[in-house]
């Protein structure tokens, strides 16, 4: 899928291409997934100096236009009970213009989405998640609409991320005012959507508009985060922020076979104290177990090459994990990853060889990642 704003997006000095690319592989096995991945969208990878973005999300702000999101609007008088009872997350208690991040989960505590549960109004809340999602998104809650009075409609918006300690004045001179909430997302409905985003160490916002006005916007966004000492930064500077945080993404991180407490969601995207919900019966189960047999894990990688994402980890002659997520960190000089790591050789300190030619040399962290 071509990004909305290539031509612009050219023009200022984007290198475009697929992102994000979802896992083929886990480690020797072949991906095998119950429903369609999201196909990997055109983004602009970078504008040409990685080390710059990357410092602008850490201490200044940069914009990442990002290719599409989705979003899903839930309405009607039922709207409150049902995600109450679908979602992993408490939504009749969300205030106006609150949410909270949530998971959307089969029966056996798989993960179906990542979403953001976001209230508009006594019966209207927004769905947000990756792009792609919609369709499967939106079929996965008709399925559940049995005599609810409920609506359900998906839309593909352009979107936004606007990553840094100064995020909130690039809004200011933009003539959008941030979201305030005492929930833990924030989110604002009017001239589109604006919401708070925990990307980790730096504080954030994502934008999502209607493709009608998202040119306008990149003109407007690229001025402000100038003026704040910021840039336009690529998914590439993007995804080294999320891999610093330990912060996964729906098909690289997560996949339909994920549980949450495999990719340390249950403190943030689970309400342990709410009602039954799709899936709860296992999680609940998992968490008075105390453990789960694998996790995902930070990767500190040895030498200049860095693996393809799906690599087998093995520790000696055993395979005990893949490679999730990769990325070089001109911050930190040093390759960096995310890793599905069984628990016999998740300590820190533990020392990984990834799989390929030549081999590569990783050692165990835990996220974030120092700076």
């Amino acid at each position: 899928m071509t990004h909305p704003l290539a031509e612009a997006l050219r023009a200022a000095g984007a290198r475009l291409g697929p992102w994000p690319a979802p896992l083929e592989t886990r480690g020797s096995k072949p991906l095998e997934s119950e429903g369609a991945l999201p196909p990997p969208l055109e983004s602009p990878l970078d504008f040409g100096d990685v080390a710059a973005e990357e410092a602008a999300c850490h201490d200044s702000v940069g914009v990442v236009p990002l290719a599409a999101a989705t979003l899903v609007e839930v309405g009607g008088k039922d709207a409150p009970s049902f995600l109450h009872n679908i979602t992993s997350q408490g939504a009749k208690g969300l205030p106006e213009g609150g949410g909270a991040p949530a998971l959307i989960m089969t029966p056996k505590g798989r993960i179906v989405a990542e979403v953001a549960v976001l209230r508009a109004g006594p019966e209207r809340y927004v769905l947000t998640a990756e792009p792609g999602l919609g369709e499967k998104l939106t079929e996965w809650l008709d399925r559940y609409v049995i005599m609810e009075d409920v609506t359900l409609r998906s839309d593909d918006v352009v979107a936004f991320a606007i990553v840094g300690p100064r995020a909130a004045a690039v809004l200011e001179r933009i003539g959008r005012a941030a979201p305030t909430s005492d929930a833990p997302i924030a989110a604002r409905f009017d001239a589109g959507l604006i919401r708070s985003r925990d990307r980790g160490a730096t504080a954030g916002f994502d934008i999502l508009v209607p493709p009608a006005d998202a040119g306008a916007l990149l003109d407007a966004l690229a001025e402000a985060a100038a003026a704040e000492g910021g840039r336009l930064s690529g998914t590439t500077a993007l995804d080294l922020v999320r891999i610093v945080a330990g912060q996964p993404v729906y098909g690289r991180d997560l996949l339909e076979t994920t549980l949450p407490q495999e990719v340390g969601l249950e403190e943030s995207h689970l309400d342990w104290e709410k009602g039954c919900y799709i899936g709860q019966e296992v999680v609940s189960r998992l968490k008075f177990r105390g453990h789960t047999n694998r996790s995902l894990e930070g990767l500190l990688l040895v030498g200049d090459a860095l693996p393809a994402p799906g690599s087998a980890l093995r520790a000696g002659d055993r395979e005990i994990g893949w490679v999730t997520s990769v990325g070089r960190s001109p911050r930190r000089k040093a390759g960096i990853a995310l890793g599905m790591v069984h628990r016999d050789a998740r300590e820190p300190g533990t020392t990984l060889t990834i799989a390929g030619d030549p081999p590569i040399e990783a050692e165990v962290v835990r996220p974030p990642f120092g700076s």
